[in-house]
């Protein structure tokens, strides 16, 4: 019996490598890291999002569950640790190890979105169904269904318009609100930068987009909008002068998509593809809501934006669709204008084989914050036109 226990013994520590009284933790540790993690969680908030060097100073990771976080260097955190690391170490290697943990599903580089509006014109306060400056409606034919009676089956239809927030004052929009219940507690969206039920707009863009899709019609106010009866359910991931981390977006889409959303609109964008970001809109996808993008504003199509060129083909300077628009489950919107009574590509617009629709997006006429109304030009514009 001695020489049989001897050899398992042998066995056991050739195989496992322990010993009778001894055990391994490796089975014990989800997420062993390979090395000393010089990283600490930042909060989105206190990123200078002016920085040009973002990206070499900051990274994002998803976990298998959909958790999302963003990491940076101890020297770059908002919070720096009591004691300067005894190491340094590259972005590039603290990325690489938190690749190697098995419940890590993304590890990329921080990246930014911004909003994809043009040119803002000017602001004025009075009706405008009556003198036809809502041309993009006349445009799409959403006044052929007549007098907006076609508004109460749409009641049921929440649109997340997942932007720079949406002003929750506004009277032309205060009947468009949806009432999500998140832990016992009535809200109305969610902003994604202060991790609150708070998507008050401080921008004014995303104010814009939501009353395009829905502003109230037949109220004797303003505007009306394309889709006036829908619901929209507001979810703020850009701040104040129209910046945005991926993983804000990111998060967005997916709050947007776990609390009611048939339609995601994403008035954004950006030249580089995220993979995080296009994981959050294949989520949203799969659970069958219908994301809708801006294409991106970067061209210069006609000279001059001159519309006679159209059908001379003298197009320059054509820029490629931007992301989150360019993802295979994104529907990609560009933009086109009036030009001397004919439609034409704006100049702006961007397009290729990615782009799936074009809308109205010059000169759209919107809610705007504190209450106004005003003309702005922009993918942005045409995106809402479609969602």
């Amino acid at each position: 019996m001695r020489q049989k226990y001897i050899v398992w013994i042998i066995i056991g520590i050739l195989i496992f490598g322990v010993t009778p009284g001894q055990y391994s933790m490796a089975a014990a540790t989800t997420d062993p890291l390979q090395g000393s993690d010089l990283t600490v969680a930042v909060d989105t908030q206190d990123i200078d999002v002016e920085d040009p060097d973002l990206s070499e100073k900051y990274f994002v990771v998803q976990y298998e569950d959909g958790t999302i976080e963003t990491r940076g260097l101890e020297e770059y955190a908002s919070i720096q640790s009591a004691e300067e690391p005894e190491n340094t170490a590259t972005l590039e290697e603290q990325m690489e190890l938190y690749e190697d943990m098995p419940s890590v599903e993304i590890v990329e580089p921080i990246q930014m979105r911004y909003i994809d509006d043009q040119t803002e014109s000017y602001a004025y306060n009075d009706p405008y169904f009556s003198d036809g400056s809502l041309w993009g409606i006349e445009q799409v034919r959403a006044d052929d269904l007549g007098d907006w009676e076609y508004a109460s089956p749409l009641s049921n239809v929440v649109i997340a318009v997942v932007d720079t927030g949406m002003d929750m004052d506004h009277e032309d929009l205060a009947g468009a609100l949806t009432d999500v219940t998140v832990d016992g507690q009535t809200v109305h969206g969610f902003n994604a930068i202060t991790e609150s039920y708070n998507p008050q707009d401080d921008h004014g863009h995303g104010t814009h987009v939501a009353g395009t899709i829905a502003a109230t019609g037949d109220n004797n106010l303003g505007v009306v909008g394309v889709a006036s009866g829908v619901k929209i359910l507001p979810v703020k991931v850009m701040n104040s002068n129209g910046d945005g981390t991926t993983e804000d977006v990111a998060e967005g889409i997916r709050w947007a998509a776990d609390h009611g959303a048939d339609v995601i609109n994403l008035s954004i964008g950006s030249t580089d593809a995220s993979d995080i970001e296009e994981s959050a809109v294949d989520y949203a996808y799969g659970k069958g809501v219908v994301v809708v993008a801006a294409s991106g504003n970067d061209s210069n199509n006609w000279t001059s934006g001159a519309a006679d060129l159209y059908d001379s083909g003298q197009a320059i300077a054509n820029a490629p669709v931007n992301y989150p628009a360019a993802y295979d489950n994104a529907l990609a919107v560009g933009a086109v204008g009036q030009y001397g009574g004919s439609v034409f590509l704006s100049d702006f617009s961007n397009s290729g084989p990615e782009t799936d629709v074009v809308a109205p997006g010059e000169a759209i006429n919107s809610t705007t914050s504190s209450g106004g109304y005003g003309l702005e030009s922009g993918t942005s514009m045409a995106s809402p036109h479609v969602a």
